[in-house]
């Protein structure tokens, strides 16, 4: 949050700090909790750099009990831990290193778990980008819409950065579906297009 409200006072967006931080915070805030996208700045005005950070903090930033979409901050910091584990035992092979949030030590079963979610959301992103792409969306203004649906993160990126009127109705129901598949954490939903989920 720091870095995203100097470079909002750097590249003079904002008049003075107290302006960075009540306009700047509450935008970055407000992205990345989901719920409720208050636009000081327009995404697609702004330079690339500040855009991903607002990106950034719209897939990471949700906590972790919240209805967001996304990967959630616990999540990333899990990831985080584990891959961090995995490098120090390259260097060290017989490093005994468990992943701990607090003093609470997570179980394999709950680190495979949230890679497969990780997996999932890559995989439902890019499917859902290229269904759009086929109903006759620019690959930039696909890749944004789908970004802002199944992170429920509100504006997009490209010519849906206001909003969706102009998109082809075909590509609305891929919206749907990528919106319920954030909303409703990825596994809720696929798990009803595997078969074995319908055998008694």
């Amino acid at each position: 949050m720091v870095l995203y409200l100097y470079l909002l006072y750097g590249y003079g967006l904002v008049s003075d700090i107290n302006e960075a931080v009540t306009k700047g915070a509450l935008q970055l805030t407000s992205m990345s909790m989901n719920w409720l996208v208050i636009r000081f700045f327009d995404i697609d005005n702004l330079p690339p750099f500040i855009g991903l950070l607002l990106v950034i903090s719209a897939v990471i930033g949700g906590c972790g009990g919240s209805t967001t979409g996304g990967l959630k901050a616990i999540r990333t910091l899990i990831l985080w831990k584990q891959i961090d584990r995995e490098l120090h035992s390259l260097i060290h092979p017989n490093l005994v290193q468990p992943i701990r949030i607090g003093k609470n030590r997570l179980a394999p079963r709950m680190i495979e778990s949230i890679w497969a979610f990780f997996i999932i959301f890559i995989l439902v992103y890019w499917g859902c980008v290229f269904a759009v792409i086929l109903c006759g969306m620019n690959t930039f203004d696909a890749m944004g819409a789908v970004f802002a649906t199944l992170t429920n993160a509100g504006p997009g990126l490209g010519f849906i950065h206001e909003s969706f009127i102009g998109v082809p109705e075909s590509a609305k129901l891929v919206f749907s579906f990528a919106m319920i598949c954030g909303r409703l954490e990825m596994f809720s939903l696929i798990v009803l297009f595997i078969p074995s989920y319908w055998k008694k």
